[in-house]
């Protein structure tokens, strides 16, 4: 009997889990379109993915505690990326947008985040932008 190496696309959607099972669930699935993560995890929970994805989509929405790293984004190099949550610094973002402008994450093509403290003038300090203001988003065009 044969057995499948990957998956192109799964979802995890787990309200009550532990950081055990989230682990678990990373750990074993390869992945290979796209990847949903909606799990609450605790506090102290982090995770370092174990292979280079180059993933089409990662959606993930942490609940209370968000536990995606700058270099986990890194790791799973999405075309298209959309976080609820995340923790990251308004610093940070500009860091990751300065390593996507630079030829980090390659196949990078959007990016959906919801922070819950943006201040633009932050993420965007030092990039070279015009600003654009359409009804539903602010968006830079570089």
């Amino acid at each position: 009997m044969s057995r499948q190496n990957s998956i192109a696309e799964c979802s995890y959607h787990c309200e009550e889990t532990s950081d055990e099972e989230v682990t678990y669930f990373l750990d074993t699935l390869k992945v290979t379109k796209e990847l949903e993560v909606y799990a609450e995890t605790s506090e102290n929970f982090q995770y370092s993915f174990k292979y280079p994805m180059n993933l089409e989509s990662l959606f993930v929405h942490p609940g209370p505690y968000p536990w995606l790293t700058l270099n986990n984004l890194i790791e799973t190099n999405p075309r298209y990326l959309e976080l609820f949550g995340p923790k990251f610094t308004n610093e940070e973002m500009n860091l990751f947008i300065r390593n996507w402008i630079n030829g980090g994450n390659s196949n990078l093509q959007a990016v959906v985040m919801r922070l819950k403290l943006v201040d633009t003038e932050i993420i965007m300090n030092g990039i070279p932008a015009v600003w654009r203001e359409t009804e539903e988003d602010l968006s830079y065009e570089l």
